[in-house]
């Protein structure tokens, strides 16, 4: 026999299986991989109890495993977005050749170990500085930045001798110090060090760990999940937390250009990357001390430089507390549009209850004492319990999320400019008058219940878009009531909430309701009302027509028979499903 003459038949055939089968196996075995997460195990992808909160804050969790159980638990819930801080360059004491930095209220000195070349990294800085021509008091801030990110050279300025990647070795792992020398002065140019002054910052990374930011990105991806990257947030002045200090300011505009581009270089292909998120907060008035619009502006202008394609988010919030010398319902219109034309491209304001920055209430419930509307929020420090809303707040946080979603509608149409803008509920308590308040896990914030997001969801005037500050620890916590808010929202996710009410004109008159869960079978309207002789009413009343549903805000027409209420009157609105639970909150309609 010719085993040859066979080899040579048999080749053609044997290649078209090889080539049908190998695909197929590959094409299984990528599925597998797909489908398994960093725990081993598939992907839990079901959305079991969807409730309204769309975004949430979330810190590192340690191990890309721990990502996936906490993606999948947010998941679970409805929750499509996470958003990340960034941390501000903190600037080092310097002691001779040593660095050091003043850390919490102990002022516990915490020093950089770094030695570069067996010299420490002071010196070295300095020789570096003089080899170069360069004379070394020219340095005028040693700055540090703490970050799980893995970065890479990209951080650094081409051919230069003066940035550099410090790899110190020990008896322990390796850890690499990035040194990177910024322009101190605000005409500076980057990477030009032949006139000016410079602050020079360490970077601290442990190399050979696991890169938190991919495998957030990568469960996220998994998940059909966006995520918003935390910014190098604006360094505070040392007493003043919300005013920028502005002698960093060229430096950390230069260090964000050299982050954004390495998040480009890194990311791009992650298609969960969405934009990052900047820390800083501000108030919603009409101007800031030091205009830090203007240092958003300058931010946004070099992540859009490098990140075209992806977005920009802040999260200012309501500050209508007279007693905190808070802004009025004009001037935090103002302060909306001052943000809204710097470049922003998302703008999530912060509803102001958890704080006791603002309050819900409805505007004819302004008269009203807290204590009878809230009787939560009368246990604030900021708030006096047995006084009215009017003379405490200047507008309602429904009255607030109102009017800056008809300015971002007026921005669209008269400027061109076009901002998204989401609400943001505060999910925490600060009663500390309350006997029952505790601190949730290892933050002085108290835990919340679904009640009052509820309600706060209620107030949000129908944003269609809802984040909430925050996840961790606020979700998970039990310290308080046993049970934690995710563990509640579970359990009671389909309950109707009301978000907007409106009374068409025509031939016949009917009240357009949106809401969640509103369309469930066997849902009712209680209608209540005072008629011409103020006498209160109530009705049952029926759904004529079922509008569109999107992303989980649905739309529906009750019929408005027999309902003749007096003028200037208040129709009160409250949603009964099937089994007999009601919306937490009345909506309430002036007509």
């Amino acid at each position: 026999m010719n085993i040859y003459r066979y080899r040579v038949t048999f080749l053609p055939l044997i290649l078209l299986v090889i080539s049908f089968v190998l695909p197929l196996q590959f094409n299984s075995s990528q599925a597998r991989s797909d489908t398994l997460g960093p725990c081993h195990r598939p992907y839990d992808r079901q959305v079991t109890s969807p409730y309204m909160i769309h975004a949430t804050w979330m810190y590192n969790r340690g191990s890309a495993c721990a990502w996936q159980k906490a993606l999948e638990q947010f998941h679970r819930i409805g929750g499509k977005v996470v958003i990340q801080f960034g941390q501000p360059l903190k600037k080092l004491q310097r002691a001779g050749n040593r660095l050091y930095l003043n850390e919490g209220n102990t002022r516990k000195q915490v020093l950089l170990k770094c030695r570069d070349q067996g010299s420490s990294c002071v010196s070295q800085t300095i020789n570096d500085f003089r080899q170069a021509g360069i004379d070394p008091n020219r340095i005028r801030n040693w700055l540090i930045y703490s970050s799980e990110d893995q970065f890479t050279n990209k951080i650094l300025c081409r051919d230069s001798s003066l940035d550099k990647k410090i790899t110190k070795r020990g008896w322990g792992k390796p850890v690499i110090y990035w040194r990177i020398i910024l322009p101190h002065g605000k005409n500076q140019k980057t990477c030009d060090y032949r006139n000016g002054q410079f602050d020079v910052l360490f970077v601290k990374n442990i190399p050979g760990k696991f890169n938190e930011t991919k495998a957030l990105l990568s469960v996220a991806n998994a998940l059909n999940m966006k995520v918003f990257l935390g910014a190098p947030s604006f360094p505070p002045l040392t007493n003043r937390a919300w005013v920028v200090d502005r002698h960093l300011q060229s430096a950390t505009m230069d260090w964000s250009r050299r982050v954004f581009e390495d998040y480009a270089h890194q990311y791009q292909q992650y298609r969960s990357y969405a934009g990052i998120y900047q820390s800083f907060e501000v108030a919603l008035q009409p101007g800031w001390e030091g205009k830090e619009h203007k240092i958003y502006q300058e931010q946004a202008n070099r992540y859009h430089h490098s990140n075209p394609d992806k977005k920009y988010m802040i999260s200012p919030y309501f500050m209508v507390n007279k007693s905190m010398y808070g802004a009025t319902l004009k001037g935090t219109v103002k302060g909306f549009k001052l943000l809204a034309r710097a470049g922003i491209d998302i703008i999530i304001p912060q509803d102001g209850r958890g704080t006791g920055k603002a309050a819900l209430y409805w505007p004819w419930q302004k008269y009203s004492s807290v204590r009878q509307v809230d009787p939560q929020l009368a246990n604030y420090n900021n708030v006096k319990s047995h006084q009215s809303f009017a003379s405490q707040f200047y507008a309602s946080t429904f009255e607030l999320y109102k009017a800056i979603k008809q300015a971002q509608q007026q921005l669209k149409k008269k400027e061109g400019i076009q901002v998204e803008l989401w609400a943001n509920i505060e999910a925490f308590e600060e009663d500390k008058k309350n006997s029952t308040y505790r601190g949730c896990a290892y933050s002085s914030l108290s835990q919340t219940n679904k009640k009052r997001l509820d309600r706060a969801i209620t107030f949000s005037a129908g944003m269609k878009k809802i984040a909430s500050f925050m996840y961790d620890p606020l979700f998970t916590c039990k310290d308080r009531y046993g049970v934690s808010l995710l563990d509640q929202i579970k359990s009671d996710y389909d309950r109707p909430v009301i978000t907007q009410a409106n009374i068409t004109s025509g031939r016949s008159s009917y009240l357009l309701l949106k809401g969640y869960y509103l369309g469930t079978p066997g849902t009712q309207f209680r209608i209540s009302w005072k008629d011409h002789s103020g006498i209160i009413r109530h009705t049952l009343a029926k759904v004529f027509k079922r509008g569109k549903s999107i992303q989980g805000l649905q739309s529906l027409y009750l019929r408005l028979n027999n309902i003749v209420p007096q003028q200037n009157s208040i129709l009160r609105i409250r949603a009964i499903n099937h089994d007999g639970r009601h919306s937490h909150e009345s909506y309430g309609l002036q007509i």
